[in-house]
């Protein structure tokens, strides 16, 4: 089975280290679903196969920002790399996690579950399973508005915010590898 790269914040990154994270939802493309009926069901089945994130078994590798560290550069070894997610000293030279190459991944992820539902279908359970700190007092809804208010910085400018309740990949996993 392919191993698939998938992008994650230093906060996402830390909460994965953590143990705090075991889910991320990703926006569906909009055209995606032209020749499918998100509503029926042998379509949906048909559409979790096709997951850019894979299927249950799959494995994901995690790009985060990264930089040679100081006392190692060159090396191509992840033990000699510097993280930003773990506060590691790179002197300011950052490269973004999309440039991460595969070699320079500490963090491995197997996928253990797909489904597709909506932007607001999330509850506070699933608000804590991505990760997401929940300050003490806060109400469900409260928590959950503060996920799709954070969902909107990332997505609104793209035409895929809350207000338009997209379809999303929900993405279970576990982490098998790295990050410690």
């Amino acid at each position: 089975m392919k191993c698939r790269p998938i992008l994650f914040n230093d906060e996402m990154v830390r909460a994965i280290i953590d143990g705090r994270k075991t889910v991320t939802r990703r926006p569906i493309k909009p055209d995606w679903w032209r020749c499918l009926d998100p509503e029926d069901e042998d379509d949906v089945t048909q559409a979790l196969t096709m997951c850019p994130f894979g299927v249950p078994g799959a494995e994901l590798w995690v790009r985060e920002a990264w930089a040679h560290n100081p006392d190692f550069p060159g090396s191509r070894a992840p033990a000699c790399l510097a993280y930003r997610a773990s506060g590691d000293d790179a002197a300011g030279r950052w490269t973004p996690s999309i440039h991460m190459p595969r070699w320079a991944s500490r963090i491995t992820l197997l996928v253990t579950g797909v489904r597709i539902e909506r932007v607001q279908d999330i509850t506070e359970a699933d608000v804590l399973a991505e990760g997401t700190p929940i300050a003490p007092g806060t109400s469900a809804g409260g928590a959950v508005a503060a996920w799709l208010h954070r969902w909107d910085r990332i997505y609104a400018a793209k035409g895929l915010g809350q207000a338009t309740n997209p379809w999303v990949w929900v993405v279970r996993f576990e982490r098998v590898k790295g990050g410690s």
